[in-house]
Order: structure tokens, then C-alpha cells, then sequence
């Protein structure tokens, strides 16, 4: 019972998501309630879903479900690559004058060609209608990362 309150919370959180504004926000708080909706996928392919906290907050410019939505891509798209029993550790961080989430696979199964490309076509379509970039590893089946980076908030990580 416990577990299903908390995914109602998650999912509420989602919900509401939609109709936030556009503004500021931190990345690192949206990996982690992408990664904690995507906790339930992982269980059921068997993969271990980590996700370390940020070393501070991650300013970026733009609406909550938009990033949720192409985090949850992304996710997808590592997690189809991941071996069971295996592991996904999705990390966020600085880079580059904006944010890169790294999805580190641990472990990789090779998926079908056509399957493998129109996954990565379709994360990668989403993240660019943010402005970003999606990295993918070169080949189905090796180990490697989904990578995904974004342009960061005006003025954000300036010291």
C-alpha cells in the first residue's frame, strides 16, 4: 500500500508539472523525480536505477514536464540497453555553460537495429526541441551512456 501512495505522489507531481510556467528551475530536482517515476520500469527489466545526488543546484531555463518528458526517453532508451540485473546511474552536472545528464549503463544487451533507432530518433527529436543534445553510444549492445545536455539559465553557473 505504501508503495502505491508513493507512486500516486510521483505521478501527482507529474500531473501538475504540466502546468507549470516557464522559468527557472533546478535540473537536479527533475532527474530525481524522472528517475523516481522510472523506478517502476527498472524493477520490471530487472535493472537497478541509481541516481547520486548533484553537487548543488543545476539552474536551467524552461518548464518542469518538458524536461521530465525527455528525461523519461532517455530513461527508456537505457534502459532497453541495459542487461538484467545489470545497473543505470543517471547523473546531472555542470558542463559546458548548461546541464548534462549522464545515463551510464552498465552492463549492455544488444536490441534490435530498428528498435535501437527509432528510440534514439524519437529522444532525440525531444531533446532537441529543447535546444539540447542527445549523445547515444555508437552501437547497440556496447556499454556506454545515453547522455543528454541542455543550455543552463541565464547567468546560471557563473562564478
Amino acid at each position: 500500500i505504501d508503495r502505491g501512495k508513493e507512486q500516486v505522489r510521483l505521478l501527482n507531481r507529474l500531473a501538475h508539472s504540466v502546468d507549470g510556467p516557464d522559468g527557472d528551475l533546478d535540473a537536479g530536482e527533475v532527474v530525481a523525480l524522472a528517475v523516481a517515476l522510472g523506478r517502476r520500469s527498472a524493477r520490471l527489466r530487472k535493472v537497478t536505477l541509481d541516481d547520486p545526488a548533484a553537487d548543488g543546484p543545476l539552474a536551467l531555463h524552461g518548464r518542469a514536464f518538458d524536461l521530465l518528458h525527455v528525461l523519461q526517453r532517455c530513461l527508456g532508451l537505457a534502459l532497453a540497453q541495459a542487461k538484467p540485473g545489470g545497473r543505470v546511474e543517471v547523473r546531472a552536472a555542470r558542463e559546458e555553460g548548461g546541464v548534462r545528464v549522464r545515463l551510464e549503463i552498465g552492463e549492455c544487451v544488444g536490441v534490435g537495429d530498428e528498435a535501437w533507432k527509432a528510440a534514439a530518433l524519437e529522444a532525440s527529436a525531444a531533446v532537441l526541441g529543447l535546444g539540447g543534445r542527445l549523445d547515444t553510444p555508437a552501437e547497440p549492445g556496447q556499454p556506454g551512456c545515453v547522455s543528454l545536455w541542455r543550455p543552463g539559465a541565464p547567468g546560471a553557473g557563473r562564478a
